[in-house]
C-alpha cells in the first residue's frame, strides 16, 4: 500500500513560507542620536560711548558788554575795534629753555626783566610784542560764533603767568578749513587771543572746558 506524503510536503512549504515572510525579532543596531549643533554665541555689542554733557546755560546772567563787542567785531571782520580792547601784560622774562612759560629774555637781559607782551599762540603759548597781527589773523581766519562761557580761576594754577579771565568767546573754524579761535576776556578787556590747535569735531567744547568754563553765557549754536 502507497503512503500519502502530500500533507507533509504541504506543511513543510507553509512553514518555509512563514519563515521567509515573518519579520526578525532582532531590531538591529540602534541609530546614534543626532547631536544638535552648539548655538553660536551672539556677538558682543559695542558699547555706545556716553556723550560728555555740555555745560549748563546760565539763564538770566547779564552778558558782559565786551563779549558783545568781540562778537560784533569778529562777525563784521573788523579787527580795529578789538585793538582798543587789548590788555597787554607786564610779565617777567625767563632764561629757561624750551617751549611755553613766560617770555624768553633777550640776550643781555637778566631773569625777571619785565616785558610788555600780549599772550596768544596756537598749540603753544606765545608772547607778542604787538597784538595787531595776532588779532587780525584770528578775525580773518575764524568762522561763525560757537558760544560764550564764564570762566573760573583754577585753585592750583600751574601757569600763573597766563591771565585767566572771567569769560571766553569761542568761534568755529572758517569755511576754508581754517582753525577756530577764542578770546579770553576780563575787566572789559581782551586778555588773550588764540587760534585752536585741534581742528577736529568737538575741539571747541573740549577747549572751553579746559579753560575752566563753568556755564554758558551764549549756548553753542548749530553749525
Amino acid at each position: 500500500m502507497k503512503k500519502r506524503t502530500t500533507p507533509l510536503i504541504l506543511v513543510g512549504l507553509i512553514a518555509a513560507f512563514l519563515v521567509a515572510c515573518g519579520g526578525s525579532s532582532d531590531p538591529g543596531p540602534t541609530p546614534s542620536p543626532t547631536s544638535s549643533p552648539a548655538a553660536s554665541p551672539s556677538p558682543t555689542a559695542t558699547p555706545t560711548p556716553t556723550p560728555t554733557p555740555a555745560l549748563p546755560l546760565n539763564v538770566g546772567t547779564p552778558i558782559p558788554p565786551v563779549v558783545g563787542q568781540v562778537i560784533s567785531a569778529v562777525t563784521g571782520r573788523d579787527p580795529a575795534p578789538l585793538l582798543a580792547l587789548v590788555e597787554y601784560q607786564q610779565v617777567g622774562c625767563t632764561t629757561a629753555q624750551g617751549l611755553g612759560g613766560p617770555p624768553k629774555c633777550r640776550p643781555g637781559d637778566p631773569q625777571g626783566t619785565v616785558y610788555r607782551r600780549f599772550p596768544s599762540g596756537v598749540c603753544e603759548g606765545e608772547w607778542a610784542e604787538d597784538a595787531s597781527p595776532v588779532i587780525s589773523q584770528i578775525v580773518t581766519s575764524v568762522g561763525d560764533l560757537y558760544g560764550a562761557a564764564t570762566l573760573a580761576k583754577p585753585q592750583n594754577d600751574p601757569e600763573p603767568y597766563w591771565p585767566k579771565g572771567e569769560s571766553v568767546v569761542m568761534f568755529r573754524g572758517g569755511g576754508n578749513g581754517g582753525p577756530g579761535g577764542y578770546f579770553i576776556l576780563g575787566g572789559g578787556r581782551i586778555l588773550r587771543a588764540h587760534l585752536l590747535c585741534d581742528r577736529g569735531a568737538g575741539s571747541e567744547e573740549a577747549t572751553i572746558k579746559s579753560l575752566g568754563a563753568t556755564n554758558y553765557l551764549i549756548a553753542p549754536t548749530t553749525p
